[in-house]
């Protein structure tokens, strides 16, 4: 895993953020890239298609010889981090086992 924040020095407010998870061996040739950026207290970031390079519909790694996406016609991912207390995160987590 690396990354970094980019374009801030004393805020990470507004800070263009990458994020990338490999194949520490690169034996499978897998990748997660995320990008995005820091708003007030959120992380708002989008995979640019790397889960629809990697990974199958059903969870899945895709085979190393594809077949793959049309570059830049790849489905993408996006999320947004907020940050919370340990005491929200617990409550979120027994809400949804609970299926609330």
């Amino acid at each position: 895993m690396s990354g970094g924040i980019f374009g801030v020095y004393s805020s990470t407010d507004g800070g263009d953020v990458s994020l990338y998870i490999t194949d520490p061996k690169q034996q499978l040739k897998r990748s997660l890239e995320f990008y995005g950026a820091w708003h007030g207290p959120e992380l708002t970031m989008e995979d640019n298609g790397s889960f629809d390079r990697s990974f199958r519909v059903d969870g899945a790694l895709k085979p190393k010889a594809g077949p793959w996406p049309v570059p830049g016609q790849e489905q993408r991912a996006a999320g947004t981090l907020t940050w919370g207390s340990y005491g929200e995160f617990e409550t979120m987590c027994r809400n949804q086992i609970a299926g609330k």
